[in-house]
């Protein structure tokens, strides 16, 4: 048997230069100058079909990636590092030259045809077997040069090609998928109308698979059928061989309202659509469909309903953001500049099923950093604090129904805060009374949200948030420093249970958006503070007492503006954001309230795959006491987040 294999291979690799002097005749008949052959069938699979093995059989390379240039003098192969060494052994003797790509001084195939083909040229491939973004990028790098594209060579001189794969045709239950075709179908219909698209075309055989809930064997190991789909508003047009469906399947698809049309007719088909806005995925649908509907359609290119319509269970979001924060103090002739700089926030958030998802994330929840000085009778009273809480939750939401969901979370909340008072008499001992909280404890929080759409551009969206007070676990601990001395008066540790207690939240929002373009919020979250147990700090000694705080009331106001979801340039995609705030803090200081005023103003800045996003923003708070004037602060906040929204479970392809 392996003499057989190699006296088969070493036949192979004699009959190649003869098929590249064929090749050569016909392009000289044809007046082209190089010819291009990918990889590819005509709905851009990552694994073909022998049928479509146009590049193996014109070089002998057998690997599954791979690009051939042919000219009447060279004829080139790119591959990358996982098949050099494969590729060096089936390529000896046939007069094809590998070009290990990524290689130091080794050109890219558009820069081999740059630099191997003039102004007036032509360079030949076969349209069905480029995508349009190829066939652009083709376009864009190589000026001057003309493009044919409506014929394959490699077929006119491959007498014993094999056949066209046609394996028959079936259906897959919705038990299986989860989802009825109607349904999917009804969804990609309201994709369509949201991106104002008449005519949607599809040509991956995956999404077609997954759109039909049908299946097949037209290429090793995917269970995918060889063919077309064109939807409108109100029909589907399968283009297929006829050979591969039985009764049952037929019955099928036209209880789905989907018409059959031969394998081939989708190219005439697509030429007569005139006059509308189709959506297409350039980088999927190949250069000779592309063609024949550009001119007379808009065209709007976009990734495919199908693949985003199925994206809720396979869709996995991380954000991270990092905060930069310059805080000027003043009190009466007195000035303080401070910087700080911290990780914001770590949050993930990831499907749990169809109509439930879960959250998890790293949040800040209070912090504490301030520090002030007063004259007294006798001398000196100076109060500083620092620390912060942070919390750790587990989140879930569900949607019982269409437009409305609830959720709930469970926080953990960790961390230390410490307040110190220092007391300098004219005369006397120094002396310094410290609490410390260590905080350990659990905290719940409960949502709800109502979306009301219509005309498919317009939606409101009612939010409501709640989170119950509740007495805050963990324990204090409290010192008195004779500084003199260097001794400690008095120390004391007691539980929090009794002694603090968070108080409780309560938060409405509204938004309108339009055209997923425009946004427009507005939210009020108040806490009732002024009930809540805390502790004073009193010649060291831990006092309970209610009323010294402030009722918290926070009212916002923002908006987030998109020129364009698609075409444009860059900048058309960019989110721009700006809002206003005022807040009445829960802090008393001296019998005076603490109000914030603020502003901010921030960008979106899409990623490639133009669903993450860098954000970055700007804001400036004023924060000061009144009716009396005792401190004024002003901070000024750089915050940086990366949103990272990509897919779970997909399959890279190597082009």
């Amino acid at each position: 048997m392996p003499a057989v294999f190699f006296e088969k291979k070493d036949e192979e690799k004699i009959m190649i230069p003869e098929r590249l002097a064929a090749l050569r005749e016909k392009m000289r008949a044809y007046g082209v100058d190089a010819y291009l052959v990918p990889t590819a069938d005509y709905h851009e699979s990552e694994y073909v079909g022998t049928y479509f093995k146009a590049r193996t059989y014109i070089t002998g390379f057998t690997g599954s990636a791979g690009t051939a240039v042919i000219t009447q003098d060279e004829a080139c192969l790119w591959t990358d590092g996982r098949y050099f060494v494969q590729a060096a052994k089936e390529l000896a003797g046939t007069g094809v030259t590998l070009m290990k790509m990524g290689q130091e001084g080794v050109p890219t195939v558009e820069e081999y045809l740059q630099a191997n083909t003039k102004e007036g040229m032509t360079i030949g491939f076969d349209g069905r077997v480029v995508n349009e973004m190829l066939g652009e990028t083709l376009e864009k790098t190589l000026p001057e040069r003309f493009l044919s594209y409506r014929s394959d060579l490699i077929g006119e001189i491959w007498s014993d090609r094999p056949a066209l794969s046609a394996e028959p045709v079936w259906i897959l239950d919705s038990k299986y998928t989860g989802e009825s075709a109607a349904d999917r179908l009804a969804k990609v219909r309201e994709k369509m109308k949201e991106n104002g698209a008449e005519v949607h075309i599809l040509t991956a055989l995956d999404d077609i698979a997954w759109m039909l809930n049908i299946r097949g064997n037209d290429i090793p190991c995917n269970p995918v059928v060889l063919s077309y789909l064109i939807l409108t508003e109100t029909e589907g047009h399968l283009f297929i061989q006829e050979a591969t469906l039985n009764d049952e399947v037929k019955q099928y698809l036209a209880g789905l309202g989907i018409s059959i049309h031969p394998y081939d007719a989708v190219y005439d088909f697509a030429a007569s659509i005139t006059g509308k806005t189709i959506l297409l995925e350039k980088a999927k649908v190949n250069y000779t469909i592309c063609q024949s509907v550009m001119g007379e359609n808009t065209i709007v290119n976009v990734m495919n309903p199908a693949s985003y319509a199925s994206m809720d269970s396979l869709t996995f979001l991380f954000d991270i953001g990092l905060t930069y924060q310059n805080t000027i103090t003043r009190e009466g002739s007195l000035k303080e500049n401070s910087q700080s700089g911290s990780l914001d926030h770590i949050v993930m958030q990831f499907p749990l099923g169809r109509y439930m998802a879960g959250s998890v994330g790293l949040l800040p929840y209070s912090n504490v950093g301030y520090s002030f000085i007063n004259s007294i009778d006798n001398g000196s009273d100076s109060r500083s604090g620092d620390g912060n809480i942070s919390q750790a939750y587990v989140g879930v939401s569900g949607r019982p129904f269409k437009g409305f969901s609830i959720g709930a979370n469970i926080s953990y909340l960790f961390g230390n805060l410490t307040n110190t008072n220092t007391v300098v008499p004219e005369s006397g001992s120094s002396g310094i009374f410290e609490t410390m909280l260590k905080v350990r404890d659990y905290h719940l929080s409960f949502g709800a949200q109502y979306a009301i759409e219509w005309n498919k551009k317009h939606t409101i969206t009612l939010g409501a948030v709640y989170s119950p007070g509740k007495t805050l676990l963990g324990r204090a601990y409290t010192s008195t420093y004779d500084v003199s001395s260097n001794t400690t008066i008095d120390a004391d540790t007691l539980k929090m249970k009794n002694n603090y207690s968070l108080a409780s939240t309560y938060g409405g929002g509204i938004s309108y958006n339009y055209d997923k373009r425009l946004t427009i919020a507005a939210d009020v979250t108040y806490q009732n503070w002024a009930d809540a147990k805390f502790t004073n700090l009193t010649a060291g000694q831990l006092q309970s007492s209610k009323g010294q705080f402030n009722n918290r009331l926070k009212i916002a106001l923002g908006a987030e503006f998109r020129p364009k979801n698609m075409g444009g340039n860059y900048f058309e995609h960019v989110n721009y954001r700006a809002g206003i705030f005022y807040n009445r803090s829960y802090l008393k200081i001296n019998g005076n309230d603490m109000d914030e005023i603020g502003a901010t103003c921030g960008f979106g800045f899409p990623l490639a795959t133009d669903k993450s996003v860098v954000n970055v923003s700007f804001e400036y708070i004023n924060r000061q006491c009144t009716p009396v004037k005792l401190i004024t602060e002003d901070h000024f906040r750089i915050s940086v987040s990366l949103t990272f929204n990509e897919m779970w479970f997909w399959q890279r392809k190597f082009e």
